[in-house]
Order: C-alpha cells, then sequence, then structure tokens
C-alpha cells in the first residue's frame, strides 16, 4: 500500500511492517509490508492505521522504530541513524497518551513535603505531609471526580468532600511542631493495619499502624515507634526493607546510612499506647559526603542517591558498601524499575536532566539483582558497572522527585520546580509524553495506578492528574 502524504511522487519510498503488543483483537493489522513515502510522519502512519484497522472511532496512535518513538518523518530517522530506504522498517505502534485532566483534591494551610499510596487496598488511600507537621489521609475511593472532564476547571475551587478522612500531628508525639520530609508504607503483621514509617525535619522517625474502615468509626492509628535522635539532623530518605519488614533504613543530610529494627507487637484494643517503642539501631555507616536524596530498597540491598552526584549499593543487614558510582551531577531523586531488579535505574538532576542508567555486571552481560532467596542472583562486585543509556531533557528547573510507573516499563513521572509535572517514557528521550503546568513549585508525585498521578508543593494543594489514551 503506498501513502502519498504530501502528494510529492519524488519522495523517496521505505518499506515498512506494522506490529504491536496492544491484546485487542481490533488492533491487530494484517500482516505484510507497506510502501510509504520517507516523509511521512507520526501523523500520516496513524491516518494509515486506522484505515488499515477499520475502527469505529479515530484513534491516536505513537510510534517507535528500533525501540525509539517517532519524533519527526522516516526520512528524519533513517538520516539520524545513517541506513537507507532500502532497510525495511520494523514500526511498533501503541496508543497515544492524550492532556491529562487535573483537579484540586484538597488544600493544606503549608507546603506539601511529601505524597504516597497507601497499602490499604480494600480503602484505597493517599498520605500527605507538610511542612506543619500534620500526615493527612485520604480515601482516594471518595474523591468527587464529576468535573475531571472540564478544562475549565478552577484549581482554586474544591468539593467538601474531599476533605482528609484521618490526621496525624507530630506534636503529639514530638512535643513540638517538626516538618515531616520522608514517608514509606509496609504490610504489618496484623492483615487489618498497615504500617507508616515516617522521618522528621530534627531527625527523628515515627513508626504508626494505621486502619481505615467503611466508616469515620472504623479509622484508627497507634503509634508504635519513635527515635527522637535516630539521625543527627533532618533525615531526607527512609525506606522500609522489602525482604524483611521490622528493618528500616534512613539517610541523613551528612551522608550517613543507619538501618534500624523493629519488634512488632500485636494489637490488643483500639487505645493509643502511651510509651513508644525504641528502635534498635544494626549499624551506621558513612556513604554519602553530602545528603541522602533517596533511598530504594531491593531484596536485601539499598540504593542510595546524594546531592554529592553519587549512587551507591549497601548490602543488607551488614552494611558494606558493594559498589558506587559517580554521575557527575548532583542527584535529587532516584527510582527503578520495579523492587526486585534494578537493571534500569533512573535518576534526576538539579539541572533539570533525566539520566537513565543500565546497571552491568563484568563486561556485557545485565546485572539483575533479585531477592537473596533467589538462586540465580548476580554477584555484586567492585566491577559492576552504570551505563548511562540516555538524557532527558525534561525540565527548566531543579527536578524535586522522579517515580517510575508502577505498572510500566518504560514510563516516567517528574515533578519539578519548574512549575511542571512531566510524564516521560525512557523510549523517547528527546521529548516528554505529556506536560502540566500546575503553577506551583512541586515537590512530590505518587503513582496510585498506571494512569493516575497525585502531586503536592508550595501552594499546600493536593492535584490529581488522570491522563487517558486518545
Amino acid at each position: 500500500m503506498e501513502l502519498d502524504e504530501n502528494n510529492q511522487n519524488n519522495n523517496a519510498e521505505v518499506e515498512i511492517s506494522f506490529f504491536t503488543r496492544l491484546k485487542e483483537d481490533k488492533y491487530s493489522v494484517p500482516r505484510g509490508t507497506f510502501i510509504v513515502l520517507s516523509e511521512i510522519t507520526r501523523a500520516g502512519l496513524s491516518e494509515l492505521l486506522n484505515q488499515l484497522l477499520d475502527l469505529e472511532s479515530h484513534v491516536i496512535f505513537d510510534f517507535l522504530v528500533d525501540g525509539i518513538f517517532l519524533r519527526g518523518s522516516l526520512a528524519d530517522y533513517l538520516i539520524s541513524c545513517g541506513k537507507t530506504s532500502e532497510s525495511i522498517l520494523k514500526v511498533e505502534y501503541i496508543l497515544a497518551i492524550g492532556k491529562p485532566n487535573t483537579i484540586l483534591i484538597d488544600e493544606n494551610n503549608d507546603w506539601i513535603r511529601r505524597v504516597i499510596n497507601g497499602l490499604n487496598t480494600d480503602y484505597p488511600v493517599v498520605i500527605t505531609s507538610s511542612y506543619d507537621g500534620i500526615v493527612r489521609f485520604y480515601k482516594s475511593n471518595n474523591f468527587n471526580l464529576l468535573n475531571t472532564k472540564n478544562k475549565n476547571l478552577k484549581l482554586d475551587i474544591k468539593d467538601q468532600e474531599n476533605c482528609p478522612i484521618m490526621e496525624f500531628d507530630t506534636k503529639d508525639t514530638c512535643g513540638h511542631c517538626t516538618t515531616v520530609l520522608s514517608m514509606a508504607t509496609y504490610p504489618s503483621n496484623d492483615s487489618d493495619y498497615s504500617k507508616l514509617w515516617f522521618s522528621t525535619m530534627d531527625g527523628g522517625i515515627i513508626g504508626i499502624d494505621y486502619l481505615l474502615g467503611s466508616d469515620h468509626e472504623k479509622n484508627d492509628f497507634k503509634v508504635r515507634f519513635y527515635q527522637p535522635e535516630a539521625c543527627n539532623g533532618p533525615i531526607e530518605a527512609l525506606s522500609p526493607i522489602t525482604s524483611e519488614g521490622s528493618l528500616v533504613v534512613c539517610g541523613s543530610q551528612s551522608g550517613d546510612m543507619h538501618l534500624l529494627s523493629s519488634t512488632d507487637l500485636t494489637h490488643k484494643n483500639s487505645e493509643q499506647i502511651d510509651t513508644y517503642l525504641q528502635l534498635e539501631e544494626l549499624f551506621e555507616l558513612k556513604v554519602h559526603k553530602s545528603s541522602i536524596s533517596e533511598i530504594v530498597s531491593v531484596g536485601d540491598y539499598v540504593i542510595s542517591s546524594s546531592l554529592d552526584g553519587t549512587l551507591k549499593i549497601v548490602q543488607i543487614p551488614r552494611g558494606v558498601i558493594i559498589s558506587g558510582w559517580d554521575t557527575k551531577a548532583s542527584v535529587t531523586s532516584l527510582s527503578i524499575k520495579n523492587n526486585h531488579s534494578c537493571d534500569i535505574i533512573c535518576t534526576s538532576h538539579d539541572d533539570g536532566k533525566v539520566r537513565i542508567w543500565d546497571l552491568r555486571a563484568g563486561a556485557t552481560s545485565q546485572l539483575d539483582i533479585n531477592n537473596s532467596s533467589n538462586k540465580s542472583m548476580a554477584s555484586i562486585d567492585n566491577n559492576t558497572r552504570l551505563i548511562q543509556r540516555s538524557a532527558i531533557n525534561a525540565h527548566r528547573r531543579l527536578i524535586s522527585q522522579l517515580k517510575w510507573n508502577p505498572l510500566s516499563d518504560y514510563m516516567l513521572g517528574s515533578v519539578s520546580h519548574d512549575f511542571n509535572l512531566k510524564i516521560l517514557d525512557i523510549r523517547s528521550p528527546l521529548v516528554p509524553l505529556q506536560s502540566v503546568d500546575t503553577n506551583e513549585k512541586l515537590l512530590t508525585l505518587s503513582w496510585s495506578d498506571s494512569k493516575t498521578i497525585y502531586t503536592g508543593g508550595s501552594s499546600g494543594k493536593l492535584l490529581m492528574h488522570s491522563f487517558y489514551t486518545i
């Protein structure tokens, strides 16, 4: 089949074949190759594909050639890759992502420092922490979303039904107001409760168990652990150890890493205990020269990033630095594809760039770090290499946080001091998939599912962004 996009018969022709990983039969294109003009762009390819599929309504597609998003014409791609039009190009097509719809969920009195999603699956919960020292719990299935399709929605108006269902004030535990800098959730041994760890500006760590029920009377939380001086100074990074729920690791502003152990208790009643248990410190280790910005748990290892520009892998619970690398730029955030392997690492930086790294062992083999129970786990040593795959010019200013979409092998979300939320794809190193200008300095984001992101920042507004294929 020949498609003359610009009615210029003297353009070079290219032979292409389509394929897709989409599961629905209606997106299966007939096998074979097609002849198109080299000047065709993704708009022309999308039109051709709609003709071939004979869909009831028009669908916009995105295209990848050799695993890279097509952002110009096929001729541009051939020139950039040094290929000729004699080659048969295998073109993968996927559903394009539309502009996210943004609504205001709530507005706090102070900056929102962190947003995370809870683990209570019966009643999905979004948790925020603010500079006013208050941790707020929201049931996301309570949100009034009637206006999500309204493109003219004013973000200074919110629905009163979206108020937090439960609040925890650090003053009740610490005796004074302190900013909550980092948060992480973990399932509790008690099946009804989930555990929330958070760290504070004054170096403290608090562990609470929370319960959310079908009505307000069943909502409950209990302070289980309080370590007032776990670190000397603010704790910017904190993570439970995925292979052992009773361990939590945190990173200080001075670059020290601390591994702390807790003893789980059984809840006897709903009364809040008066005496908080202390955490036992298993080790303190100097890992970085400057503030630790992020810690990610991967089996019996943790990966840490720092404003000193380095990444380090530490084995838990031995407290041994296995390997480390210099990224040559201050690292503000770190994310991996999943918590069972870290063959691909993404980092964000103060120059507004997102860098994609391959973790490799030896000369060429791909490194896969799995849980220690997996006997096929590759060994990590001083020969382990970190190889930069690409760099994405995602933002104009410092990137506050970067998070991998938990249900995607390729998609990321990032927020920045330039007011923007960006939806990125590691296969599109030149152009973000989508962008949202929130008109505030953004500090944090969290994916609740594959198509929904929550953000918070300097305005104190908790925003929900939902995007769909078009």
